[in-house]
């Protein structure tokens, strides 16, 4: 199954990447060589704006990258959008998870129980990731972060990968995209606090590295 992801990604990195540059003017910074050399398991951490980050992230790649396919976590039953609810009643968000290799998730288990799949996943060699925001947010804020993404790390002890999106106002035709891309690390093991349950300073940490990214246009 991975390796038809993997060519269901290609086919629709090809399709997307034109797309994307004929519609958004998009400024992409890395570390050389990075989007080129870098290799699974690893989890990518990023904020989340749009509903098309899912695919603009991974099309900044270059389509030999050995990241692919991305695995994202994807809710199952509680789709706030009408539309989603639609799909979902019809079989769609089903079809589209299985292709694309989401990892499916239910909201209100208790967190070990959540992380799991996507734990095992990047035990395994793959790619996953995370928007710990939770949500979409549409304002020009990084707002705060979940702990859903600092325990997966503290899990897995699997390098995460920084991103940071940003969707400037509109000149012209063309909307204009920041996505910046950091040196994966690790967060510090000192910030594991015994009995943080919430993960608190470890998150916090996350969020300002996401955050610096951000801040840099």
């Amino acid at each position: 199954m991975e390796a038809f992801q993997r060519i269901v990604y290609c086919i629709t990195w090809i399709i997307l990447w034109p797309v994307f540059r004929i519609f958004f003017n998009i400024r992409v910074h890395s570390p050389s060589g990075l989007l080129k050399d870098i290799k699974p398991p690893i989890l990518v951490v990023a904020n989340h704006m749009a509903i098309i980050d899912s695919w603009l992230v991974p099309a900044m790649f270059p389509i030999s990258c050995l990241l692919f396919p991305f695995h994202h976590m994807g809710e199952t039953r509680n789709f706030r959008s009408r539309w989603l609810k639609i799909l979902k009643f019809f079989g769609i968000i089903k079809f589209i998870y299985i292709i694309f290799g989401v990892i499916p998730v239910v909201r209100g288990l208790n967190l070990e129980r959540v992380l799991e799949a996507p734990a095992r996943a990047l035990r395994s060699g793959k790619t996953v990731m995370i928007y710990p925001e939770g949500r979409r947010v549409q304002e020009d804020i990084v707002e705060r972060f979940k702990r859903g993404a600092a325990a997966l790390h503290k899990m897995t002890g699997v390098p995460i990968l920084p991103v940071s999106i940003r969707y400037l106002k509109r000149r012209g035709l063309r909307r204009q995209v920041i996505v910046n891309f950091g040196q994966p690390f690790h967060i510090p093991e000192n910030l594991f606090k015994e009995g943080d349950i919430y993960y608190k300073d470890a998150t916090e940490y996350l969020r300002q590295r996401i955050l610096k990214l951000y801040s840099q246009m």
